[in-house]
This record gives C-alpha cells, sequence and structure tokens, in this order.
C-alpha cells in the first residue's frame, strides 16, 4: 500500500493549505485506504490518474472522489486545468477548517504532487522553487523533469496563473 504524505503550509500570508499524497488505490486495498483516510478526517480525494477503482468503500465512509483534474501521466498540466485548480482550491481552503484534501496519481510522485505545488506557489505565495524544495522534503523522488521545468517557469501574477 501506498504511503501518505501529508503537505501542509501555515504562510504569513495567504491560505493555510493541507493536502494529504498518496499513490492509486486499487480494488483490493480500498477498505484500507478509505479506513485510513477517514482516520485523518479526509472527505474528498482528487483523482488524477486515469486508473480505474470501486469506489464503493470510500462511499461508505462520506468520502467523495473528485476526477475533474486528471491529465496524461508524466506531464505538467494545461492553462484550463491550472485555472479549474487553483479556483477550486482556493474555494477549499477559504474556510480555515477545512479538512486537508486527499489526492492522489498513480505513485504518489508526479501529477498530485505538481498539483500540490501549484498550489502553494498561487495560495501561499511560495517561489517555484521553494514549493519544489518543499514537497521533496516529504516526497523525495517527487516530479519528473517535464514537471520540475513547468514548475519552474510557473508564475504567479497577483492572483492570475501564468505558464510561461
Amino acid at each position: 500500500m501506498s504511503q501518505f504524505t501529508l503537505i501542509e503550509y501555515v504562510p504569513n500570508r495567504g491560505q493555510h493549505i493541507k493536502f494529504v499524497v498518496f499513490g492509486c488505490p486499487t480494488d483490493q486495498n480500498t477498505h484500507e485506504y478509505a479506513k485510513l483516510l477517514k482516520i485523518r478526517n479526509i472527505t474528498e480525494i482528487i483523482k488524477v490518474s486515469d486508473k480505474n477503482y470501486s469506489r464503493d468503500a470510500f462511499d461508505q465512509h462520506g468520502i467523495t472522489i473528485n476526477d475533474g483534474f486528471i491529465y496524461p501521466d508524466g506531464q505538467f498540466p494545461n492553462k484550463e486545468l491550472i485555472g479549474r485548480w487553483l479556483s477550486y482550491v482556493v474555494t477549499k481552503f477559504t474556510n480555515k477548517d477545512v479538512p486537508a484534501i486527499g489526492i492522489h496519481c498513480d505513485a504518489g510522485l508526479g501529477r498530485a504532487p505538481v498539483l500540490v505545488a501549484i498550489a502553494l506557489i498561487h495560495c501561499c505565495g511560495m517561489k517555484p522553487m521553494n514549493a519544489i524544495t518543499y514537497i521533496r522534503s516529504s516526497i523525495k523522488y517527487a516530479f519528473n523533469r517535464p514537471q520540475l521545468l513547468g514548475l519552474i517557469n510557473y508564475h504567479n501574477s497577483d492572483g492570475c496563473c501564468i505558464v510561461a
């Protein structure tokens, strides 16, 4: 089973954000995942992987699965997806009492950490390299070359996302 990694940041300015990053569940372990996520007060999972698994265990634990942010494995998300992601994150974390949001890709090393890094840059005002380092302090092998280049070239300008 995948490791669950909490990425939480409480900035001096901006929004307090919390994510639990993990690898994709399988039909054989969804009940274990659901129990562990429920213990962490996760009520929603962002599914960034196109792999399929049974949602029954998550439904039974009151955990919803949002598959509106899937993008190709090993890639950096496009501007449209980034815009939807940032709208979602800003809305979710406006309430300071929101629990962490679960987010997974296939292994928990690429697509999910990329979206978390974009949230750190946009919502918390982190510089791209600081967001990369912050996530890699918890997820050692996060990001491949195209994802790193996408993050390094990503800019946040007064709440407007710009992908260079």
